[in-house]
């Protein structure tokens, strides 16, 4: 069957110009985080954990105990930049239960 064609309709002298304005709210990141190297940051927590594990270890030397008979428990202290908003919930180890957040103190 075949098409039937229509003339086009030009509309002379009727462009309008608008500036285009995006809908909704500009993304932006929130202003407590901060932009960092996270690499260098992963390596120097690393670096922190290793070092407080070994201390351990030399505490446990210095007392005379054996890592394995002892618990192993150990206790780490955080302290994060003022003014930074932290959700302590996130701390925990939430499937296998191993890590606890025992106490937080708020300045």
């Amino acid at each position: 069957m075949p098409v039937k064609k229509y003339p086009h309709i030009l509309l002379k002298n009727r462009s309008l110009g608008r500036p285009y304005t995006p809908k909704g709210h500009p993304v932006t990141l929130p202003p407590d985080i901060p932009f960092f190297d996270q690499q260098s940051h992963a390596a120097d927590l690393d670096k922190a954990y290793k070092a407080a594990l070994n201390s351990l270890a030399a505490q446990y030397r210095s007392h005379g105990l054996d890592q394995a008979s002892v618990d192993k428990g150990v206790a780490i202290e955080f302290q994060f930049r003022a003014g930074t908003k932290i959700d302590v919930a996130t701390l925990e180890d939430a499937h296998g239960k191993k890590i606890e957040v025992l106490n937080v103190k708020l300045n």
